[in-house]
């Protein structure tokens, strides 16, 4: 997860809220912060921290991260995707792990 500090408020972003962003900014358009921070907040885990001042910084991060790519939204589902996959992989591994010394007995 990524950081950003902004005023007193510590905000975590993971790709996860990246993509909960992106998809409310293109629901809400990038000139309704109200909207899309509503549309955040009843998406993740601590919606106080996710004013529509934080969101809007937050996309303009993005958008600079992706150079006005137009695929960025895409690219963050990609590595989502990606980063579900490796979770997969790690939770297989431990049940694996846990499985071999039943069969054992």
């Amino acid at each position: 997860m990524v950081e950003d500090e902004l005023g007193d408020d510590m905000v975590s972003w993971g790709t996860w809220e990246e993509l909960i962003l992106g998809g409310a900014v293109l629901r809400h358009g990038s000139h309704n912060w109200d909207a899309v921070a509503l549309e955040v907040q009843a998406r993740t885990l601590y919606p106080c921290l996710f004013t529509p001042q934080v969101c809007k910084a937050k996309y303009e991060d993005l958008q600079a991260r992706y150079s006005g790519s137009s695929s960025w939204f895409e690219e963050l589902r990609k590595r989502r995707v990606e980063e579900l996959r490796r979770a997969l992989e790690k939770s297989e591994d431990s049940i694996g792990s846990l499985a071999n010394p039943l069969h054992t007995c």
